[in-house]
């Protein structure tokens, strides 16, 4: 697809997206569909050849539609709203349209700092204190976008876990991390989100899970009492997360009360978890409900949420921000760039390295709507909630269950559970509204959400009516059976009554005696309310004996579920804070009394007519389908951004790849406040075009050769459109079935056309195995870390289910070459697993002997080998690891999870001539690749495969009950990564492969390959170059045969030209340059021109260096040859730079000089000064023979 076709294709989506949102409410908001309805309508491989765009977007609609949850409809009342506007899909859209990969400044200077800004904008605005403000004088804190919520509260939590850790090993300096982790004790309230437990699993550390109040409120006098026993036990409190807001109720911790009594334990970490009503307090008239802030550690709040942006935005704040990312910090020199002292690097604050530029989209909301304008958002949601809460209290058959703040309603009918769990499964069976249960003050409720972007009153009555039209017939079904049971059991004695006369007539006289032969009636049975799992295992869900004193301790599933597959999982008490009962949401294709009913052929094609049990007059009214007031402007700027993508994409190569802008230098162009009051778009296209362009690094600028490919192409930018405007979150079977099926299907189409072993894929016969899309290869080697973890303990444990889990953990190591992904170093850092980092050959290959001498080592010193790491496409030289060897060894200890990075490479398996390198995958447990890479599809997007699914999401699993659904056996997305919420990421993905075809990708890959085999030919060529790694796919690592000096010095004029944009690496022994093609349409034009002006660049570098040693004539340039500073060859050749704390760590500082740079020793209390400190320590340095190395190695040359 060329951009003059995208212009057409883009302008048709814009009009699909505006009629699909006018016309919502015409379709069940709810599909009528079982677990499998996609996988018989669609191909079981990708398709040869391209399709036309026609037939794609007709299965669109008659496939994909009938299977989504609709998020946006009026009646979708579940959950919490799914943020969603046309200001934030155009956000999104420009997003996918630059490609841009902001995992730190240098990687894009203006994706990272409209973050800090925009951020500080929102914390403004929400009333956070200055200090979790970056651009504050004084403060050492900062926001950062996470994909999640659970992300945020991970983070926090392992910034936690190092800082008590690190405490802990000044006390205990010989004490294994692994023991000192049983120590650790962390704190939530019942009521807290699941994915708290979650990250406790990760974290391997005890979670104790604390009563609140009667109104679900959490108090300090709670957590006071329990973390005093604990320390009494010996146990280090370490970590309290408290929720405004929680999910069940929408109730608020005593937040003011606990922060102000944790000033007695000045090491614990507070974090506030106000996911959904953090958004709230942008109106002045609820800050009150953030009183307490001062005290709090972390702060995060969703925008996708209830601040109409998209799917994935979730924001964090943090007091100090050094405590977070030294606990997160690896740093190859790949990714290192002169100004880390001087800016923000958010590589460092989160799992991913990798990240999608969000703050764009977050920017046009905020600035498209203004302060006002979300606050009247807000404002309207509560008004509906508080009108459904009117509506509850005027029946006297309800009850309302919640205090009414914001935007929830918790209520029932009063009666029994059973009762209500009726009613709730008959109204989302009907598909006229769709509501999720919560436990309550162990009660089961009803919860009923404001959540359409344009809800209105009578959407709240229509509902209403729904609602009280079901109840009524329940109720009269059940007095009706309860009538009839009574009947029929007097029939029964009055039969043997009769029965018994026939008997007895002759000669019992006293038959005739009515008083006698009256048969009494029975007394009423009274139900016990019980609901088996699964599998049919009965969990005893244990009240406590005094309200407010019990407490849960709540460990990781691996250690619940021990015994799981041995059939003694009944011996294992589980104590969770959810009830064992499920919602019911029925797809049942019987007709029934409760208002199900067969699917009409409308509702086969995603529509049917609304049919309601009983005629209510909001029922028997039409609702118009009145348009959406902004769905014109949409169709109007939705269209303007197409053309502005287009024109972009056609005019790149006019532009500088990458700017020559200093750190902090948006800060001086935009405010310091978010506006207001709503601003017109053409005025944020103008700012974007001025503010922003002009500060990107251009990641598919044809002068692009830095790092990998950024996947991008028209059809996936498409995808993204229709998922953004979709707006479903797709974090289980029942949440989006669409979502989840086409995930499967689609990753089984990669499996076969990579060729992967058939125990990958979950459609071959007898496979357990199966694949997922995470957010990035980061999160693909982290999982897979888990599950190996847990299983490994697990066999460590035996029958010993009385010892902690963290007993166990210093006797695991995990194995990866020193050319490894720094993602698996990262893993290890947050799994507490000893990673060994083992010698490749001469080549850069990791062998089996290398790793059988390891692990020999290592289990003669009574360690368990866990954990192997293979790459196929090393990140430095794109280098191939020996899969047969490795995975030969991995066979012969029964302990390991052998996994397989191919994050680059991987895909080039689509290749039948590549598939040489993946021969021993048959011996993986898992293996990941990005399509996000070298498949042209948008970030994020990276497919992982397992073998044995149920290993995974062992590790993994939490399950409360407003997730759960009775469909078990289909697939929960939710339970295979670390989010509970996820993005539709298999539509974009979908759309590739279908617009390519494995034909058209076969062709875009092999192109790569033969640009890099030429540009490798023109290095070869030229005897003063060398060529350092064996070219098999798109990357050349070359270099002038020189000092790595000089070789830095050339890098930097590349970079500082802002023709091209390159970065370094070393390979076996060398610092080298990498060329890597990345441009999708790339021409051997491209290349020949790359090459002579990297030939100019040499001969000024040798020139201002060597003049002497010059022997060819010096071709005439722009600028005169000179020999670059210190600071600017700092600046653009990626220097090293390390924080204070990772130096002092070090043995010696041979360690950190990678042999070819010198160190920048970054102070923490001066981590953003300005660039002039930065500068001014550099040329201090230089005249240091201490920290200099140049000169040793000019010496060693």
């Amino acid at each position: 697809m060329d951009s003059k076709e995208f212009r057409r294709r883009g302008t048709e989506m814009v009009e699909y997206i505006c009629n699909y949102l006018e016309t919502l409410e015409q379709r069940r908001v709810t599909p009528c569909v079982e677990p499998g309805y996609l996988r018989h309508q669609l191909p079981d491989e990708a398709p040869e050849e391209p399709e036309p765009w026609e037939k794609i977007m007709q299965d669109v609609e008659d496939k994909i539609m009938p299977g989504v949850t609709h998020w946006q409809h009026p009646r979708f009342h579940a959950y919490f709203p799914s943020g969603n506007s046309f200001p934030s899909i155009l956000g999104d859209m420009l997003s996918d349209g630059i490609g841009c990969i902001g995992f730190s400044w240098a990687a894009s200077p203006a994706c990272t700092e409209l973050e800090t800004i925009v951020l500080d904008w929102l914390g403004k605005a929400i009333g956070l204190p200055d200090s979790f403000l970056a651009l504050k004088p004084g403060s050492r804190g900062g926001g950062v976008i996470q994909t999640s919520a659970s992300e945020c509260v991970l983070v926090t939590m392992l910034a936690a876990r190092a800082q008590a850790i690190k405490y802990l090993k000044q006390q205990h300096p010989f004490v294994e991390e692994g023991h000192l982790l049983s120590k650790l004790m962390a704190y939530c309230s019942k009521e807290a989100h699941s994915c708290v437990e979650k990250a406790a699993m990760i974290s391997f550390v005890k979670l104790r899970i604390l009563e609140p109040d009667e109104k679900c409120c959490l108090r300090a006098d709670t957590l006071i009492k329990a973390m005093e026993e604990d320390e009494q036990q010996g146990l280090i409190p370490f970590f309290v997360s408290t929720t405004l807001g929680t999910t069940g109720s929408c109730a608020f911790d005593d937040l003011g009360e606990i922060g102000e009594a944790l000033q007695r334990f000045p090491s614990v970490w507070l974090h506030v978890d106000a996911a959904y009503a953090g958004n709230a307090f942008i109106c002045p008239e609820l800050k009150y409900l953030l009183k307490g802030i001062q005290y709090a550690d972390s702060f995060n709040t969703n925008p996708n949420k209830w601040l109409l942006t998209n799917f994935d935005c979730s924001t964090l704040w943090v007091r100090d921000r050094i405590r977070l990312t030294s606990a997160l910090v690896v740093d190859p020199l790949y990714l290192q760039h002169g100004y880390t002292d001087s800016a923000i690097d958010y590589r460092h604050w989160g799992v991913p390295l990798s990240r999608r530029f969000r703050s764009l989209k977050l920017w046009f909301v905020l600035r498209s709507y203004g302060i006002s304008g979300l606050q009247a958002y807000i404002r309207h949601h509560i008004d509906l909630a508080k009108r459904f809460e009117a509506l509850v209290l005027k029946d006297s058959r309800f009850e309302v269950c919640n205090d009414v703040r914001l935007g929830l309603v918790c209520f029932r009918l009063k009666g029994t559970d059973r009762i209500n769990e009726k009613l709730l499964s008959s109204i989302n069976a009907s598909g006229k509204l769709h509501m999720v249960p919560a436990s309550v003050n162990d009660t089961y409720v009803i919860r009923f959400c404001a959540v359409a972007q344009n809800a209105k009153v009578e959407d709240i009555d229509y509902a209403w009516d729904v609602i009280t039209d079901f109840a009524s017939e329940i109720l009269e079904k059940e007095q009706a059976d309860e009538v009839s049971e009574i009947v029929d059991r007097r029939k029964t004695h009055t039969l043997a009554q009769k029965r018994s006369f026939f008997v007895r007539m002759v000669s019992d006289p006293k038959i005739y005696n009515p008083a006698i032969n009256k048969a009494q009636t029975p007394h009423r049975m009274s139900t016990e309310l019980t609901s088996p799992g699964h599998d049919g295992t009965v969990v005893t869900v244990q009240s406590p004996k005094t309200p407010g004193s019990a407490t849960w301790i709540s460990w990781p599933l691996a250690f619940l579920f021990a015994s799981a597959d041995d059939g003694t999982k009944n011996d294992v008490t589980l104590r969770f804070r959810h009830l064992d009962t499920m919602m019911r949401l029925s797809a049942s294709r019987r007709n029934s009394a409760t208002g199900g009913s067969s699917p009409s052929p409308e509702g086969e094609n995603g529509i049917t007519l609304l049919k309601s049990p009983k005629k209510s007059p909001i029922l028997m009214r039409k609702r118009g389908s009145s348009p959406n007031p902004p769905a014109a402007e949409f169709r109007k700027y939705g269209k303007q951004m197409i053309d502005y993508i287009c024109d972009y994409g056609q005019t790149i190569d006019t532009r500088d790849v990458a700017p020559t802008v200093d750190p902090g230098f948006l800060r001086k162009l935009l405010p310091d406040e978010a506006p207001q009051k709503g601003e017109d778009f053409k005025r944020m296209l103008d700012d974007v075009e001025t503010k922003i362009m002009p500060n990107m690094v251009h990641w598919n600028h044809p002068h692009f050769f830095a790092y990998f490919p950024s996947g991008n192409s028209y059809p996936s930018i498409l995808g993204d459109m229709l998922s953004s405007a979709i707006g479903s979150i797709g974090f289980s079977w029942a949440s989006s079935p669409a979502a989840t099926e086409l995930e499967t299907i689609v990753l089984d189409w990669y499996a076969k056309a990579l060729d992967l072993p058939c125990f990958f894929r979950s459609d071959a016969k007898g496979s357990r195995g199966g694949g997922v899309i995470q957010g990035s290869a980061s999160e693909c080697a982290l999982v897979c870390m888990m599950a190996a973890r847990a299983r490994a303990i697990k066999e460590l444990k035996g029958n010993h289910v009385d010892v902690h889990d963290s007993v166990y953990l210093p006797q695991l190591v995990a194995y990866a070459s020193k050319e490894a992904h720094s993602s698996i170093e990262k893993a290890a850092k947050m799994a507490i697993v000893k990673l060994r980092a083992l010698d490749t050959d001469s080549r850069g290959v990791f062998r089996g002997d290398t790793l059988r001498q390891a692990i020999q080592e290592d289990m003669a010193q009574g360690l368990t080998p866990c954990f192997v790491v293979a790459t196929v496409g090393t990140t430095s030289a794109c280098v191939f690891d020996n899969l047969v060897e490795i995975g030969q060894v991995c066979r012969e200890v029964r302990s390991i999870w052998f996994h397989v990075d191919g994050a680059y490479a991987g895909n080039s398996f689509i290749l039948p001539e590549m598939r040489r390198f993946k021969e021993g995958l048959e011996y993986a447990d898992s293996f990941n690749t990005n399509p996000n890479k070298l498949l042209l599809t948008n970030f994020d997007c990276s497919a992982m495969w397992v073998k044995e699914v149920k290993l995974l999401t062992t590790a993994l699993a939490v399950d409360p009950l407003y997730l759960q659904h009775e469909h078990s056996s289909a697939i929960d997305y939710r339970h295979y990564g670390i989010p509970l919420s996820r993005r539709f990421r298999a539509l974009k993905l979908w759309f590739v492969f279908r617009s390519y075809g494995i034909v058209g990708l076969q062709k875009y890959i092999r192109n790569h390959i033969a640009l890099a085999k030429r540009f490798e030919s023109l290095v070869t060529s030229d005897d003063r170059f060398e060529v350092r790694n064996d070219v098999n796919l798109g990357l050349v690592c070359f270099r002038l045969k020189q000092q790595d000096r000089i070789n830095r010095d050339l890098l930097a004029r590349i970079n500082q030209s802002g023709k091209f944009h390159m970065t370094p690496a070393m390979v076996r022994g060398k610092y080298i340059i990498r060329f890597c093609v990345t441009y999708e349409h790339a021409t051997e034009e491209h290349i020949d021109y790359a090459w002579q002006e990297i030939k100019n660049y040499a001969e000024e570098t040798l020139a201002a260096e060597c003049p002497e040693e010059i022997t060819e004539p010096v071709q005439a340039t722009k600028k005169p040859p000179k020999k670059l500073t210190r600071s600017m060859s700092t600046r653009f050749s990626f220097t090293r730079s390390v924080s204070r704390e990772i130096f002092e760590r070090q043995n010696s500082r041979s360690q950190l000089t990678d042999g070819c740079t010198p160190i920048v020793i970054i102070d923490t209390d001066d981590i953003l000064e300005s660039l002039q400190r930065a500068s001014r320590m550099n040329g201090e340095r230089s005249s240091n023979d201490t920290y200099d190395t140049d000169s040793t190695e000019e010496a060693s040359n």
